[in-house]
């Protein structure tokens, strides 16, 4: 790895309190790179800052919801105030939005797309001209495998992740002649706790359950339920995230531990029709998963099958 592509410069991450956002926070500051944490969970991030004292390092942490862009912008302001130069910007900050379509409400979509399109541009349009003005930077935002591969049962998440693709390859395009590098993380399942703020779509017994209380813990356990099944054989994540900053300091613009993820952008191309197969049977193991999520929590709330 060129650990010279991070010592002694600045990443600004957010999403940092948790997940791969967390695993990157603390693989940077190993690595001496001074960190701005970013996130909304204010007790994980205090936590976080905490840990922090053990490397020698300066760090700022500070409560953002990406969605606000009045709290980006401050963000920025208190970044820059801090440091000369913001040499990476990190948009990790994202949610989960899955089950069947039929069940995704309005609300739900929103929020999908406000997350994880709105945070991702609200950042990046606030430090673009810092990085301009500078000479350079690397922004890198966290997409999915799902933002390369269509997804059934997970279609606002799948959405709003080829949107982070597009982005970051429209980006690339644009800005790249001016010194700006852009890559964009595509994970394949990794356990991380992205499932504790996850959204899923319901059928009305269960979204209209009058026990709130119930409901919320029932909640809990189906997304236990879900993610366990379906990271069952996912990479370790601060494995996964060791070769992900190996690939951002190569300047590889798909960053990803999956390595099938290559091979099925082949079959994308050349082999549409086994593509469109695979398509059909990663939809249909999803849906399986969507519906035992289903029976779970209707069995949990005492509920009969619609």
């Amino acid at each position: 790895m060129k650990t010279d592509y991070y010592r002694g410069k600045t990443a600004v991450i957010t999403g940092a309190a948790s997940g791969i956002g967390r695993s990157l926070a603390f693989a940077l500051a190993k690595l001496g790179t001074n960190l701005v944490l970013a996130d909304f969970n204010q007790t994980r991030l205090d936590e976080m800052e905490i840990k922090m004292k053990e490397y020698p390092i300066d760090v700022l942490s500070m409560y953002c919801d990406v969605t606000n862009k009045s709290q980006v912008d401050a963000l920025y302001i208190n970044s820059t105030e801090k440091f000369e130069k913001i040499d990476f910007l990190f948009s990790n900050a994202g949610v989960a939005v899955g089950g069947h379509l039929e069940y995704i409400t309005q609300d739900q979509w929103k929020l999908a797309i406000d997350t994880n399109i709105m945070g991702m541009i609200n950042l990046v349009n606030t430090y673009l001209p810092k990085m301009l003005e500078q000479g350079g930077g690397h922004i890198i935002v966290t997409a999915s495998f799902a933002g390369l591969l269509g997804v059934g049962a997970q279609i606002p998440y799948s959405t709003t992740k080829f949107a982070n693709v597009g982005f970051c390859e429209g980006l690339y395009g644009e800005f790249n002649k001016k010194g700006i590098e852009v890559s964009v993380i595509c994970p394949g399942a990794l356990n991380t706790n992205l499932m504790d703020n996850a959204i899923m779509g319901y059928p009305a017994d269960i979204k209209n359950y009058p026990d709130s209380e119930r409901f919320e813990k029932t909640e809990n356990e189906w997304k236990n339920f879900f993610w366990k099944k379906f990271c069952a054989e996912s990479m370790d994540l601060d494995q996964a995230v060791q070769i992900f900053i190996k690939q951002i300091s190569k300047k590889r613009f798909i960053v990803t531990e999956a390595k099938m993820l290559p091979l099925l952008m082949v079959f994308k191309g050349i082999m549409p029709k086994k593509y469109k197969k695979y398509l059909r049977s990663f939809g249909d193991g999803l849906g399986d998963l969507a519906d035992g999520t289903i029976e779970f929590a209707r069995k949990k709330l005492n509920l009969k099958e619609a």
